[in-house]
């Protein structure tokens, strides 16, 4: 996994780097979302009917935030 330490943001330096950062956060959420696909998030409850949601539920809206995952 890759950990960032430092970061220039000095003007130059986000215009440049702004497809590699966002290929890095990219790729570090998608190693957070297969280690965390069946964890629980919440549960939604109306009368007797009841859903528990879980993060692999959720990938269709983490595909249109961090792209689609790696393959």
């Amino acid at each position: 996994m890759a950990v960032v330490n430092e970061v220039d943001f000095s003007r130059g330096s986000i215009l440049a780097d702004q497809s590699f950062i966002r290929e890095l956060v990219a790729e570090a959420f998608w190693k957070w979302y297969v280690s965390h696909t069946y964890m629980k998030i919440t549960t939604i409850k109306i009368w007797f009917i009841r859903k528990d949601v879980y993060v692999g539920d959720l990938e269709s809206l983490f595909v249109l935030l961090f792209g689609p995952p790696p393959r």
